[in-house]
């Protein structure tokens, strides 16, 4: 859908640069654009995949939409997967269904009302009386005969005002020419310049294209750029046909002057679905490319061929170009998450009070008194990699502390790394401080903060985190993403960048918004930062449980290509 849209954008940016081309060489322009949009899906299965440096550039930032898919249920009867991907979105089954069933009844109605027009034509033409006025006959064999057109065509006179005062022209293998009634006293020159005019459609096989567009204006009937393109073909088509005529001989200001005449005499607002010579929506334009002095011969077969087959050769790597891949792809887990320990004291740890070895403000020569934890309520915890490692130690962090006991920028004087330098900076962000204080004055402070990593208190630093969340299981509405940000996936141009999943255990709240509560599985330092920190602005619909809402705990696992 998107790559057929950018072709057609591509055929309104190119159409300038034909303005002072021939009406036939833009006609053809416009209805190798069409065609070809339409067969954008069937080339992008067939063409081999291309990813390009720019594509690769633009996927790095562009936004996609936050649709989710959720999977089979899990053995214990839990929500499977929720999957959103970057390069592509699985939609739910639900919504699947009603763009099918939206899309499918939008065809159907063009489909019905296409079904109402040829029954409206056919009806005019049982209606309508052979002409036998012998002027009409040879002029139609002469112009024929000039135009290389030996298909049989019926002239005919319609009644009353079934074609308002138009002459039109349609029919894809009986094609036929009506002229209104007052037709019967129009002069040899009228004559001539209307038939040269409908015959122009007939050898151009206008009508077969015009068919063609139709039924990919139908396909895509929710883009307007294809009914715009559609309208632009026409007028073309029409122009194209009144070089036609006038590359018989007719005199262009002769020509102009009938075309005015036919559109005054136009008596009924009433429209058929068929080419008709003289359309409100065409004839201004007309007008002026009548009245313009330019090369008007018919092009060369092999400058249609030449604009199509550029249109062509647009159109295949456009088909080709593949995005999947060059964006982080997130899954939301919510089942088979790591086990709650829930083994341990329920006692919240206090010693945590004395992690903050030192504090100092901008002023070293006074004496600050220092901030102080006052809530507790994001341990820190183990990654798989440093608990299957049985890796203990401290991390040392240097924090500022603003004066409202908030924490600002965070750095790592020491670490043991395995992912728990990030795990420690998490839990110190989601702490409350009481402020430094000088002379009993808030102030900002640089703290320096012991986060001490024990596995003899991972069980105790699991279940605070957890801090009564719900699983999604059984009476549990799963939430629903509102906003996600995109993962960045950093320079395009960078190579060493590493490839690989970082997994996030995260807690909903009741009002959708996520806290990261650890890593589970660190990839480097960048990247896990890089997925904090997006994953931390996604917004969600809250879980429901029994109509309220509920805290719920999943597992986000970002994968960066």
């Amino acid at each position: 859908m998107i790559k057929a849209s950018l072709l057609l954008v591509a055929a309104f940016a190119v159409a300038p640069l034909f303005r002072h081309r021939s009406p036939a060489e833009r006609h053809v322009l416009w209805a190798s654009a069409l065609l070809l949009a339409a067969l954008v899906p069937v080339f992008a299965g067939i063409a081999p995949r291309w990813q390009p440096g720019f594509v690769r550039r633009a996927a790095a930032v562009m936004p996609d939409i936050p649709l989710l898919s959720f999977g089979p249920a899990g053995r214990d009867g839990s929500v499977s997967d929720i999957v959103v991907h970057a390069d592509s979105i699985e939609t739910p089954d639900g919504i699947l269904r009603a763009a099918t069933v939206g899309w499918l009844g939008g065809i159907a109605m063009i489909l019905i009302v296409s079904i109402r027009a040829g029954w409206r034509l056919r009806s005019f033409r049982h209606r309508a009386e052979r002409i036998v006025d012998p002027l009409w006959h040879h002029t139609l064999a002469d112009v024929a005969c000039r135009l290389g057109v030996r298909r049989s065509i019926q002239l005919l006179h319609a009644r009353d005002d079934d074609v308002g005062d138009m002459p039109v022209m349609w029919g894809l293998f009986r094609p036929c020419i009506v002229v209104p009634a007052s037709a019967r006293a129009w002069s040899a020159d009228r004559v001539r310049i209307v038939l040269a005019h409908e015959v122009g459609h007939i050898h151009r096989h206008d009508w077969i294209v015009r068919l063609a567009a139709k039924a990919v204006c139908a396909l895509y009937w929710f883009n307007p750029l294809f009914w715009a393109a559609a309208g632009r073909l026409h007028q073309e088509s029409e122009q194209a046909c009144d070089d036609v005529a006038l590359g018989l001989g007719v005199d262009r200001c002769d020509y102009a002057t009938h075309l005015l005449e036919i559109a005054r005499e136009r008596t009924s607002a009433r429209t058929i679905p068929a080419l008709g010579m003289a359309q409100p929506s065409t004839i201004e334009r007309r007008f002026a490319a009548l009245l313009k002095p330019t090369d008007r011969r018919a092009p060369r077969r092999l400058q249609l061929v030449a604009i199509a087959a550029g249109m062509f050769l647009l159109t295949w790597p456009l088909s080709a170009i593949d995005v999947s891949g060059l964006r982080a792809t997130v899954r939301l887990r919510t089942s088979d998450l790591p086990a709650i320990l829930e083994t341990a004291d329920t006692r919240r740890d206090t010693s945590v009070i004395h992690a903050i070895r030192n504090a100092r403000s901008g002023d070293t020569g006074t004496d600050v008194v220092p901030p102080e934890v006052i809530e507790y309520s994001a341990p820190p915890l183990y990654s798989d990699e440093a608990r299957n490692r049985k890796v203990e130690g401290v991390v040392t962090l240097e924090v500022v502390i603003d004066a409202a006991g908030r924490t600002g920028l965070t750095r790592v004087v020491r670490g043991l790394g395995f992912g728990l330098d990030d795990n420690a900076r998490l839990a110190v962000r989601h702490w409350q401080f009481a402020p430094a204080r000088q002379h009993g004055i808030p102030i900002e402070s640089i703290a320096t903060i012991d986060v001490t990593f024990s596995l003899a208190n991972e069980a105790l630093n699991e279940l605070i985190a957890n801090d009564m969340a719900t699983r999604v299981g059984p009476g549990v509405t799963p939430p629903r993403i509102v906003r996600r940000v995109p993962v960045s996936t950093g320079s395009a141009d960078r190579s060493d960048r590493p490839s690989g999943s970082v997994v996030l255990d995260v807690v909903l709240r009741e009002d959708g918004t996520p806290r990261v509560v650890r890593i589970v599985r660190s990839l480097e330092s960048d990247r896990d930062r890089e997925a904090i920190q997006a994953f931390e602005q996604w917004r969600f619909s809250p879980a429901m449980k029994d109509g309220a809402p509920v805290k719920v705990r999943l597992n986000a696992e970002v994968t960066f290509p």
